[in-house]
C-alpha cells in the first residue's frame, strides 16, 4: 500500500505559484499548456554546477525547460538579496527560464519523490502529468532521453 502511495504522488507534479527573475508570474504545471517541458529542481547551492550543465544542454538542444533553484523558506526580507545574487551568476537564457523556489527541500520532497541528494528533471506536462523523471549527476544519455521526452 505504501509503495503505491508513493508511486501515484510522483506521477504528478504539484502545483506551484511562482516569479521568474524577471518578475514574471508562473504557475506550474498549468502554465505549460499542452506542451511538454523539462522542470529541473535543484536542492541546494552544491548542485549548481550539475544544474548549469543541465541547462547547459537543454539550450543547445533548444529544449524547453524551467529551472527551480530551492533557495529556502528565509524571510520575504532576504527574498531581494537572494534574487541578486541568482541573477549575477546567470546568462540570460537561463535567466529567462529561472524561477527561485522560497520553500524548503522537505516541502518538495515527498510531493515529488525525491531524495534531494541530486538534482531531479521531469518532463511534465500542463495538466501536472510527469512524463519522465531522471534524476542524478548529468550524463549525456540522461540528457538525450528527456531532450526526446520534450519534443
Amino acid at each position: 500500500m505504501l509503495l503505491f502511495c508513493a508511486a501515484a504522488m510522483a506521477a504528478t507534479f504539484p502545483t506551484l505559484d511562482l516569479f521568474t527573475l524577471e518578475d514574471k508570474r508562473l504557475k506550474l504545471p498549468a502554465d505549460i499548456g499542452s506542451a511538454r517541458v523539462a522542470v529541473l529542481v535543484g536542492w541546494s547551492r552544491a548542485q549548481d554546477d550539475d544544474l548549469h550543465a543541465w541547462t547547459g544542454y537543454f539550450l543547445r538542444y533548444k529544449a524547453e525547460f524551467w529551472s527551480l533553484p530551492l533557495v529556502g523558506n528565509l524571510g520575504t526580507v532576504f527574498d531581494a538579496p537572494v534574487i541578486m545574487g541568482l541573477r549575477a551568476g546567470l546568462d540570460a537564457d537561463r535567466e529567462a527560464r529561472t524561477v527561485p523556489v522560497f520553500l524548503e527541500p522537505p516541502d518538495l520532497k515527498a510531493p515529488l519523490a525525491s531524495d534531494a541528494q541530486f538534482v531531479d528533471v521531469y518532463v511534465v506536462s500542463g495538466d501536472g502529468k510527469i512524463h519522465l523523471h531522471e534524476r542524478g549527476p548529468f550524463v549525456d544519455g540522461k540528457a538525450q532521453k528527456v531532450v526526446a521526452a520534450v519534443k
